[in-house]
């Protein structure tokens, strides 16, 4: 939204909407470092509370990355105490919406997404492994709907959206 409306509804009010757009996660960064400044810093559940995991394997969404919105996701999940984070260096999970269901497009999606699966399997062997990795608590976070779905169907995992697991671990007010 924040490149596309612009060129969708040319002129100044959608200009303004282009730049006042932002990622859920930045905002919720942004909130946090406020709520920090103010002496009155976020509050995470311990380490292991409630079932939380230790480890995660972050792969961001093309759209974050392409706008510069993953550093503050990665910033705000490392926030989170006892959470080990790992970041992916995949540009993209090879899904991009409807792309990877098209017949034509679907040999270079599944190529992208097994490229993914890769490095994500690499990055839990670095603790242990899929298995130890799930013993452990170990999530794969994928911001984007359609990663999340490359994810299971070529990687038979499920990956969940990091603001599940900052729900889960944010102490409520």
């Amino acid at each position: 939204m924040a490149d596309d409306h612009a060129k969708l509804l040319p002129g100044k009010a959608s200009n303004e909407v282009a730049k006042a757009c932002r990622d859920v996660l930045q905002v919720l960064h942004e909130r946090a470092l406020e709520c920090a400044a103010s002496g009155r810093p976020l509050r995470w559940k311990k380490e292991g509370e409630a079932g939380s995991p230790t480890r995660a394997v972050l792969h961001g969404h093309c759209q974050q990355k392409t706008l510069g919105w993953m550093p503050a996701a990665a910033a705000l999940l490392r926030e989170v105490p006892g959470l080990e984070l790992q970041v992916t260096t995949a540009e993209c999970c090879g899904m991009a919406g409807s792309f990877g269901y098209k017949s034509d497009f679907y040999p270079l999606s599944a190529e992208l997404g097994r490229r993914l699966i890769a490095e994500v399997d690499q990055l839990e062997a670095a603790g242990g492994g899929p298995e130890k990795a799930a013993e452990e608590g170990c999530r794969i976070l994928a911001c984007g709907t359609s990663c999340r779905s490359q994810i299971a169907d070529l990687g038979g995992r499920r990956a969940c959206h990091p603001v599940q697991l900052i729900d889960e671990r944010l102490v409520k007010r």
